[in-house]
């Protein structure tokens, strides 16, 4: 017999109480493929979360760690049973569909046949918020269908959360031995979640909510990357003086500035300024710069001889940067020679004035490098349109 929606939302909240281990697919886009995560859960809220990279998440008793910048940080846990019902479902993690019984508010009250309630007076406008009292609440918003989640038997049903951030409805799927929620469609915006390998109810070894390698402090890690950010402020006030590549190794910085040419120090501080500031509502490149004589004469070579990790990218400002009218800059790809060696080595020369667009289109990978077409005499030139 098919259950109602209201009934598989009992189901899983009845799953409180279980451990869960699964294997996370999550795509936002399937034709590019997915993304897959092994999750183990155990209740009141331990977690540990392992990427193709390693582990990316571990929740347990007294701490919570997480990778940031290459090294984990542990900050203190806090498992308060509180609802997520206020989180829109396109910010949830996707391993916390796992545990969906935990943002599941009321559902919408019985509408109200008898006389209209009184509106705010005249010339006063109603507080935004949710239109329920009581916070929160969730609409089924279509049948119940069967629909197998890679080999599952699952039921599918669109619900719809309102609350202060609007009225979203999207597809729910639960399994039907468990009520475990394991699949969850968020549209082409938001992409697809499907589980496998699920267990439910299993033993899970406490260890595995634990960290037994090194880590750092979150509070010490913050202060140090506000010391470092103060670092990278003073070094761009000095347009890079003294700076070196190595302090962007394994850093998020993907980009770096870098002189080779110390012919004229003007001319030097005038490119910086030109390609990283904001101008005429243009946003600059905003790269951290590096100037410093260890580098003096460097090209394409030696840069790809040096590095072979972050930074992804080097703009080497040699001779052409200073005497060629369009001040000439050599874009270099140093992406990891065993990550993406058709990347690797690509270059493109650029003019100063189209570098700020050339770095904001690689940032949000709207192109790749190896994407971008010179002109015919080798120079790559782009215009901002509007």
């Amino acid at each position: 017999m098919t259950p109602s929606g209201e009934e598989l939302i009992e189901f899983n909240r009845a799953t409180a109480e279980s451990t869960i281990v699964a294997t996370v697919n999550f795509s936002h886009n399937v034709g590019n493929g997915w993304e897959v995560r092994r999750v183990w859960y155990s209740p009141p809220g331990y977690w540990r979360v392992e990427g193709a990279d390693g582990v990316e998440l571990v929740v347990g008793p007294d701490y919570v760690y997480r990778p940031v910048d290459g090294r984990m940080e542990r900050s203190r846990a806090t498992h308060a049973r509180s609802s997520v019902g206020m989180l829109p479902a396109h910010l949830m993690q996707p391993h916390q569909i796992l545990t969906m019984y935990t943002a599941w508010p009321a559902p919408e009250p019985p509408r109200s046949i008898g006389p209209t309630p009184p509106g705010p007076d005249a010339g006063l406008l109603a507080v935004a918020g949710s239109v329920h009292d009581g916070g929160p609440r969730w609409t089924i918003a279509s049948d119940v269908l069967a629909k197998p989640v890679r080999g599952r038997p699952a039921w599918a049903v669109t619900i719809a959360l309102s609350n202060d951030m609007g009225n979203r409805a999207y597809e729910w799927v639960f399994d039907a031995a468990t009520g475990v929620v394991i699949g969850r469609n968020l549209g082409s915006l938001y992409g697809v979640t499907e589980v496998s390998d699920l267990v439910v109810g299993a033993p899970v070894d406490p260890a595995m909510f634990e960290w037994a390698g090194d880590c750092i402090d979150a509070t010490v890690a913050a202060a140090q990357r506000a010391d470092a950010a103060r670092e990278e402020e003073r070094f761009r006030d000095s347009n890079g003086a003294g700076n070196t590549v190595e302090r962007y190794l394994d850093r998020e910085y993907g980009t770096v500035l870098v002189r080779t040419d110390f012919t004229d120090d003007d001319a030097w501080v005038a490119l910086v300024d030109s390609v990283n500031s904001d101008r005429d509502g243009l946003i600059g490149a905003g790269l951290p710069v590096v100037d410093n004589r260890r580098y003096e004469g460097w090209g394409v070579d030696d840069f790809l001889a040096a590095y072979d990790r972050t930074p992804r990218n080097v703009v080497i400002a040699g001779p052409d940067a200073f005497v060629h009218p369009e001040r000439l800059l050599t874009y270099l790809r140093i992406t990891p020679a065993d990550v993406d060696s058709t990347e690797r080595g690509t270059v493109r020369i650029v003019n100063a004035d189209s570098l700020a667009l050339m770095q904001a289109n690689i940032d949000v990978t709207n192109m790749f490098l190896y994407e971008m077409t010179p002109d015919a005499d080798g120079i790559l030139r782009m215009e901002w349109l509007g």
